[in-house]
């Protein structure tokens, strides 16, 4: 069953759409700056961008989209939470194998649920920009929290970061075990599932988001990188996280959505 409440829609169904995309306002491990509006905002900001891409010369809004609206989380229930986000996607990918999953968190453990069902369905290679590597063991005792999701998925998932440039030592130790690829794209081949967390930006381009950290990318360097990844590999989902934007258009969700075009430029369904 689909978890998920609308907020506005696009003309398809899913078993016809490219592009399926819906919210996860989850954000029960965060702190500060509450990321649980992070879908409202992201939505307001896409009706406002020019759908006109001039590099390739198309409008990716004229494909075919659905908008699912938002899975509603369980408050400071994780385990049922994860149920929900497996089973829409679970569902939404039964429906329409081709479909490509866009997701808007919410904080960073919401791609631990999408991977956790997408990996039954495809093979491919998690790219994931962020200011920090989300490689800790426990966050104040939970296994299970915005700062430790990526730690889960190294057994069954191939990894290669960009732009983090805050950690602990623990996890110093296992990007060097594990051999984890840093800001390298030669690193990754094939299909791709990209997240992004928006403090891999600078603050002063992206100020709205959970855990702000200084000396990040500038948005030219950013979707230069978009752009090199979505034009070479196939995409088989995207999330973009930790959106604290308390208004609209803000500069943060106006990235935010700024990425889901992108995304919808290069994909090929």
């Amino acid at each position: 069953m689909l978890h998920t409440r609308r907020t506005f829609s696009f003309e398809h169904p899913p078993e016809e759409a490219e592009f399926a995309l819906f919210g996860i306002p989850w954000d029960a491990s965060e702190t500060g700056t509450s990321v649980k509006h992070g879908p409202l905002f992201i939505r307001e900001a896409l009706k406002n961008i020019p759908g006109y891409d001039p590099q390739t010369k198309t409008n990716p809004f004229e494909r075919k989209w659905t908008d699912l609206g938002d899975i509603e989380p369980v408050v400071n229930n994780w385990k049922l939470t994860k149920q929900a986000i497996t089973e829409t996607i679970n569902e939404l990918l039964t429906t329409n194998p081709n479909i490509i999953p866009i997701t808007m968190g919410g904080d960073h453990l919401i791609t631990l649920g999408i991977l956790e069902v997408l990996k039954q369905h495809k093979k491919f290679t998690v790219v994931h920009f962020d200011a920090h590597a989300d490689l800790s063991t426990d966050w104040m005792g939970e296994p299970y929290a915005h700062i430790t999701w990526a730690s889960h998925i190294l057994k069954d998932l191939k990894l290669v970061q960009f732009g983090v440039r805050s950690m602990t030592q623990e996890e110093a130790v296992l990007i060097e075990q594990q051999k984890i690829p840093q800001n390298n794209l030669e690193a990754i081949t094939g299909p791709i599932y990209v997240t992004v967390d928006l403090d891999v930006l600078d603050p002063g381009f992206a100020p709205d988001v959970g855990t702000p950290e200084p000396n990040g990318m500038d948005p030219k360097t950013f979707f230069s990188l978009l752009d090199s990844l979505f034009a070479k590999h196939p995409l088989v989902g995207l999330d973009i996280v930790e959106c604290a934007a308390t208004r609209i258009n803000t500069p943060t969700a106006v990235i935010a959505a700024q990425v889901i075009k992108k995304a919808a430029v290069y994909s090929k369904v």
